[in-house]
């Protein structure tokens, strides 16, 4: 990169996909350990930043868990996103993502 592309907002954000499936353990019973894959969004930049989730071979859907900024929805209006949607990422905050196993999203 150079010097010129750090001035840009999108350089101040990194996205991470976290493998719930690629997890490298075992149980007591050596049946492999899996878990719900995640997806952790870091904004930086000091305005909103737009995020389009990976495509359905990361996951179906994914659900807000939780976020840093000052628009997080309440316990009662979890919102929900399929793949490939945007979503809109506060300035200087983060937002974590869940994704569902199966494509199914909690009620």
């Amino acid at each position: 990169m150079t010097e010129e592309n750090w001035q840009h907002g999108a350089a101040k954000s990194v996205a991470i996909y976290l493998n719930g499936q690629g997890l490298h353990s075992v149980d007591s019973e050596d049946k492999k350990v899996v878990d719900d894959n995640f997806y952790i969004i870091f904004n930086a930049h000091d305005g909103a930043i737009d995020y389009k989730l990976p495509d359905e071979a990361y996951g179906k859907g994914w659900q807000f868990i939780m976020g840093t900024g000052n628009s997080s929805p309440d316990d009662k209006d979890i919102k929900k996103y399929k793949a490939q949607e945007n979503i809109t990422v506060e300035g200087r905050s983060v937002v974590l993502l869940q994704n569902f196993l199966k494509g199914q999203l909690l009620k």
